[in-house]
């Protein structure tokens, strides 16, 4: 016999894929028993089939699982009317089968997790996306409010009744101290804008006072603006107000003016 011709021929494989008649699988038993060439050859084609199977393991389709099971109940009925020949072949068909199924569960089980991390990366992506989109939003907001906030206040300084009373340090303590109050009879605004101005100490604030009929009518308290852009502060609009003034008082405000602590004042008109 030729055995390397039998090899090459393929039969080993059908034989381990379960393709061959009865009689035929006993025959190829039977060479196996006879020459270790043989038998050698079919241990390797199982465990290549093996390897291929690992390797290449995919999501099982659908009712797989009831075809390996039906596969190996006719592989069982087949091994017990065969005799033991056939018990040895098909042992080894179960045994292949099963390994097959546990690559095709393993390869299922992998395929899975590699969909659930695409989709979890997927899903982060989304958030990132949503939260940049949100924080752009809220930018566009806050800018399109400063925009309008901007725009009001060019129109309340240009408008022809919008009266600017500048405010001046006492020469006897520093006459570089300036503010300026805009007032607006006709729209009812006024507006402080503080040009030079120390910082005052944490627990004093400044408080502006628009002088009545030579009462001293409270504006708020203040502190000094750091940046440009909140140079204007928008303050209660007093109406006949001959004068302001600014002077220094605890923190929160005081009643009355504390004229020993007066900064700046300028009268109307």
């Amino acid at each position: 016999m030729d055995i390397q011709k039998y090899i090459a021929s393929g039969i080993l494989e059908q034989y381990v894929l379960g393709n061959l008649s009865a009689a035929e699988s006993s025959g190829v038993e039977q060479y196996a028993l006879q020459y270790p060439e043989i038998k050698q050859e079919i241990e390797a084609i199982e465990e290549a089939f093996e390897k291929y199977a690992m390797v290449n393991a995919v999501q099982p389709a659908p009712g797989l699982e009831a075809k390996i099971l039906e596969k190996i109940k006719d592989k069982k009925t087949n091994t017990e009317s065969s005799g033991d020949a056939a018990a040895t072949k098909g042992a080894n068909i179960y045994k292949l089968v099963y390994r097959l199924s546990i690559a095709a569960f393993l390869g299922a089980i992998v395929w899975g997790i590699s969909l659930n991390n695409k989709l979890s990366d997927k899903e982060d992506e989304l958030v990132n996306l949503q939260t940049a989109y949100e924080q752009l939003d809220t930018n566009c907001s806050e800018q399109l409010k400063e925009k309008e906030k901007t725009e009001q206040l060019f129109a309340f300084l240009k408008d022809r009744n919008t009266n600017a009373v500048e405010m001046k340090g006492l020469p006897e303590k520093d006459p570089t101290n300036i503010a300026v109050v805009f007032q607006n009879t006709n729209l009812q605004k006024s507006y402080l804008e503080v040009i030079n101005m120390p910082v005052v100490p944490t627990d004093k604030q400044y408080q502006l006072w628009a002088i009545v009929d030579g009462t001293p009518v409270d504006m708020g308290v203040f502190d000094v603006t750091i940046t440009p852009d909140s140079a204007f502060i928008e303050v209660p609009f007093i109406e006949n107000a001959q004068a302001y003034a600014v002077t220094i008082e605890k923190a929160g405000g005081s009643p009355t003016p504390t004229l020993e602590e007066m900064v700046v004042v300028g009268n109307v008109g």
